[in-house]
């Protein structure tokens, strides 16, 4: 396995420190060697993966009426960004460095109707720099396209990145909470195995907690049928803010 290594920093603005870099570069060691004498590489239960895994919110603190669900259906995929052209200046600076670093996903399905799907995706950075700096490249314009072509890409397995990038910020509601905030509030459409269109509401916030970044959402409205309100959605994305807070400490 040959590995180049990861940008730095770009016009000027810091995307990894060197003690991140050194981090990622031993789990790119640690696989490498594990592929190459035929075993399967597990990625390091280190303090970081059990840190990212208690950020997640238990299906008691995400909301009456919704179930946990096994699912992995969110996440960033480097296999599947090298064959997207608007995705190539980010191969390095994103998904390799999200794939090499501890992450952890749950999601959530509502009783009724059952067809919401809502998640929270937690990436644990090495330093609050390499964290703030990989907020501000998901949340630029610049990776606005890539963020695009991808979902389009895994529109039919539905395996699309924790938050849709793609999509214009608008102002929170009711106001900021965590480090950094991008909140998000748009439609989106998608088509049932028996071919029906359904039309949604998505509420989605991006959010950094020192040196963690919590990607969350869930459906304001399914079909016109109110799901989710700003008010309960609010309560949750501070319940994990608290959270993330607390686990940090």
């Amino acid at each position: 396995m040959y590995v180049e290594g990861l940008v730095e920093s770009s016009d000027t603005e810091p995307l990894v420190t060197p003690d991140g870099f050194h981090q990622i570069l031993e789990h790119v060691v640690d696989r490498a060697e594990a592929v190459l004498s035929g075993q399967d590489y597990e990625p390091p239960r280190d303090a970081d993966a059990e840190v990212a895994g208690e950020i997640r919110l238990p299906t008691n603190e995400y909301g009456s009426g919704w179930i946990t669900v096994d699912t992995a259906s969110v996440d960033f995929t480097p296999g599947v960004a090298t064959v997207i052209s608007e995705c190539q200046p980010f191969i390095a600076p994103v998904f390799d460095l999200v794939a090499a670093t501890p992450h952890s996903v749950r999601a959530w399905r509502h009783i009724s109707p059952l067809s919401s799907l809502a998640g929270q995706y937690v990436v644990v950075l090495p330093d609050v720099d390499s964290a703030s700096a990989l907020f501000a490249t998901l949340n630029s314009a610049a990776f606005s396209p890539c963020a695009a072509a991808y979902n389009a890409v895994q529109s039919g397995s539905g395996e699309f990145l924790p938050s849709f990038f793609d999509q214009p910020a608008v102002e929170p509601p009711y106001g900021a909470v965590g480090d950094e905030l991008v909140y998000r509030h748009h439609p989106y459409m998608w088509t049932d195995g028996g071919g029906q269109v359904h039309e949604e509401t998505v509420l989605d916030a991006a959010v950094r907690v020192g040196r963690a970044l919590v990607f969350i959402g869930t459906v304001d409205t399914l079909d016109g049928e109110q799901v989710v309100s700003e008010d309960q959605f609010h309560d949750i994305l501070t319940r994990a803010v608290d959270r993330a807070t607390a686990t940090l400490a």
